[in-house]
């Protein structure tokens, strides 16, 4: 698979979108070096903290990362939002999967996943951008006509903003929560204007 380079310079996007960052915030695609960093974020934001577990899930989550990091390619992408000044500031993280699966659990493709933002960055428009570089890969990169993603049933910060983008629920059962059990709902946005 064609590798596209890994460094430190803010992405380059098709088109003109309108990303609305806060000030001194970029998105690149994701360096070795900001794996422990995302992996604290997607813990901090997918699993309730104690001192036993937390430690356990931020291994099982970073060794996660790593194991899919080398397949960045045209058909994925592992982007981080970070500090325009300081690089290595990670302040979010977000995949986007348009390769093949197998797997009959997995989401269709393309598929935005691990879309977390550190607890000190929400609700600033990061999570918004990112899903814009998504949906950007998706309809211009890939050339397909729909976006996926999950998303927790009684996450309703998350549902109220993916709905406001204009992603709909599916009505397909999904498998539940691998660790906390909650119910999990498919959303889709399609890119086709309907008449």
């Amino acid at each position: 698979a064609e590798k596209i380079p890994m460094s430190d310079e803010p992405l380059k996007h098709e088109g003109n979108l309108d990303l609305r960052l806060p000030e001194g915030i970029c998105i690149r695609n994701a360096t070795a070096k900001d794996l422990k960093s995302a992996s604290k974020i997607l813990t901090d934001a997918f699993f309730s903290l104690n001192f036993f577990t937390t430690p356990l899930e931020w291994l099982t989550t970073y060794l996660s990362l790593c194991d899919t990091f080398p397949e960045t390619g045209n058909k994925y992408y592992m982007l981080v939002a970070c500090q325009c000044e300081q690089p290595s500031l990670v302040v979010g993280i977000c995949e986007v999967d348009c390769r093949m699966t197998v797997n009959v659990n997995a989401a269709p493709r393309p598929y935005i996943s691990n879309l977390a933002i550190d607890t000190r960055w929400r609700r600033k428009g990061i999570g918004k951008a990112f899903i814009k570089i998504c949906e950007d890969k998706a309809r211009n990169e890939w050339e397909k006509n729909v976006l996926h993603l999950r998303v927790r049933r009684k996450n309703a910060v998350a549902l109220n903003m993916y709905n406001a983008l204009g992603y709909v629920m599916e009505d397909v059962d999904q498998p539940p929560d691998k660790i906390s059990g909650e119910d999990i709902v498919l959303l889709t946005k399609s890119f086709v204007e309907n008449d």
